[in-house]
């Protein structure tokens, strides 16, 4: 847990210095390949800067948190979820 804690804190760090912008940024925002694997999703933070009422993050096959949200929406537990 305190592993994860501190890889999910170091989106807004490492987010912000390595990997590639996704379109339409206009930030320093970089979605991070390597956090995005470790966080399932949560390193994609450029699309994160540009859509950031959005609960799945682009490419969507990578964002396993956005999955997880799309599926409890399947199951009727959330609702109103916006995807971009």
């Amino acid at each position: 847990m305190s592993l994860l804690h501190q890889l999910t804190w170091s989106v807004n760090s490492f987010g912000h210095l390595y990997g590639g912008k996704a379109q339409g940024s206009r930030d320093e925002a970089r979605d991070n390949m390597v956090l995005t694997l470790l966080v399932f999703g949560e390193g994609l933070h450029s699309y994160h800067h540009v859509h950031q009422s959005t609960s799945l993050n682009q490419p969507a096959s990578l964002d396993l948190a956005g999955q997880f949200i799309k599926l409890l929406e399947r199951l009727r537990i959330v609702w109103n979820v916006k995807c971009y």
